[in-house]
């Protein structure tokens, strides 16, 4: 029987272990590898069949567990951080991904090793406490002021950036650990093959990470950009009407005058529209960069966990038992592609949608700087115009000398969001073609260990 009282003590697993369980659509167990029953402390038969919260903690908040039931019912995959309970009553800390396939779920889980587990962990006790005086939907707004207070624009944002953060610090970890290992020879052809495709397909998905990381720096800038010409954009509202009222204090000498101002406003309310898209577009790409987050660490963690299972199940000790894993990895291996063909066809979805939004953005760009060059052609007259009025001239020129600094401001701005735009066109295209990749490498490790399994 289960230890129902939790244990003060935590179920130790190492950073390589990763572990993953098939559910049905009442979230009851149907699948589990080895590292998930050990560390449950279960017995694979008790757990097959039982309900997935038969090893939840009582530290873990409903809300999150609401999230998840919310988001994966919506057919979208969700990262979350778990504190599971073991059969003995000890506690373990996962970084879980929930991936909806048809009527089941696929949970792949890692070891937590980044700052964000500290974060989540006090977040997660002061969830329980407002849970418990005021209710699961309180917790939520309380969750969501506290990510917004840590810099998280929401849930999602948060959980995506963990997760990456936790895959990239797992790489690093078993890059020091390999580089302190001794090298030993795979003797066994099936095992180099399989382990070379691993190799590739972690490749792969190192180089868009590095990709969306440019990807996100560019998108940063080009947001930035937009914020600080929205932030500057009032000001120079104001100017017409402040050359409009200097013109009309000297009468007919001002007319003139007045056409230039005139002619700015139409100019700046044209600019204001363009920001506008600007900043509607800056949030588009930046939601499009979470989403590509999102699926590559989902195909990396896929990946990692057919690599692990792979090399898991051809380890067995014995003929009966390697036969037996090798049932389970043929079985579970349409789950796992099924799911890795999804992602790279969503990817490329997305990454098609983004593309097109960013050429179309281009357009507006090129428009936008025309409006610039319009408005340094109306500074120009007004140079020429003030200069024939003596007794406003100082006045006049200092709202001309604004008219030419704002357009130099935008001119700049335009040129540095030209710049990381093109960026963001160049690191796209180079997804399609490393996500295939990754689908490829998936396939061939199970292809390797079902079609060659006799070599074992």
């Amino acid at each position: 029987m289960k230890n129902t009282v939790p244990l003060q003590q935590e179920r130790k697993f190492n950073i390589k272990e990763l572990f993953f369980s098939t559910t049905n659509e009442k979230g009851r167990i149907e699948f589990g590898n080895d590292v998930f029953v050990n560390i449950s402390g279960y017995t694979k038969e008790e757990l097959v069949g039982a309900p997935h919260n038969i090893i939840r903690h009582p530290d873990m908040p409903k809300l999150v567990f609401k999230i998840l039931w919310e988001t994966i019912q919506s057919g979208k995959i969700i990262a979350a951080y778990v504190k599971n309970m073991a059969k003995d009553g000890s506690f373990y800390w996962v970084m879980a991904v929930v991936f909806p396939v048809g009527d089941r779920y696929l949970s792949v889980r890692l070891k937590p090793t980044s700052r964000y587990r500290d974060i989540i962990e006090d977040a997660y006790k002061q969830l329980l406490e407002v849970e418990k005086k005021d209710g699961v939907e309180a917790a939520r707004n309380f969750l969501d002021t506290l990510l917004k207070t840590l810099g998280f624009k929401s849930y999602e944002e948060f959980s995506v950036k963990a997760l990456l953060a936790e895959i990239v610090a797992r790489d690093n970890e078993l890059k020091k650990i390999h580089a302190h290992e001794s090298e030993q020879a795979l003797t066994n052809e099936l095992l180099r093959m399989i382990s070379a495709e691993s190799k590739a397909a972690s490749k792969y998905t190192e180089e868009i990470f590095i990709r969306i990381s440019e990807l996100e720096k560019s998108n940063s800038i080009f947001s930035g950009q937009t914020k600080s010409l929205n932030e500057k954009f009032y000001d120079f509202q104001l100017l017409s009407l402040n050359i409009q009222v200097f013109s009309s204090k000297i009468g007919e000498q001002g007319r003139s005058l007045s056409v230039i101002a005139q002619n700015f406003n139409a100019l700046v309310s044209n600019v204001s529209e363009h920001l506008g898209q600007f900043e509607i577009d800056a949030k588009k790409i930046d939601e499009a960069n979470l989403i590509f987050t999102k699926q590559i660490c989902a195909l990396k963690l896929l990946t990692d966990m057919v690599d692990f299972f792979v090399q898991e199940t051809l380890h067995a000790t014995n003929p009966e038992e390697s036969q037996k894993r090798i049932n389970d990895l043929s079985e579970i291996s349409n789950t796992f592609t099924s799911l890795a063909r999804a992602l790279t066809n969503t990817f490329s979805a997305t990454r098609l949608e983004t593309f097109k939004l960013i050429e179309k953005f281009g357009e507006l760009n090129k428009d936008t700087r025309k409006l610039v060059n319009g408005i340094e052609l109306v500074s120009q007259i007004g140079y020429i115009e003030s200069a024939r009025i003596t007794s406003q001239e100082v006045d006049f020129k200092h709202s001309i000398d604004t008219m030419k600094k704002f357009s130099e401001i935008l001119r700049d701005s335009l040129h540095v969001i030209n710049q990381n735009t093109g960026s963001i066109l160049n690191n796209l295209s180079t997804f399609d073609a490393h996500i295939e990749e990754c689908f490829q490498s998936v396939k061939k490790i199970f292809s390797y260990s079902l079609e060659q399994r006799k070599e074992i």
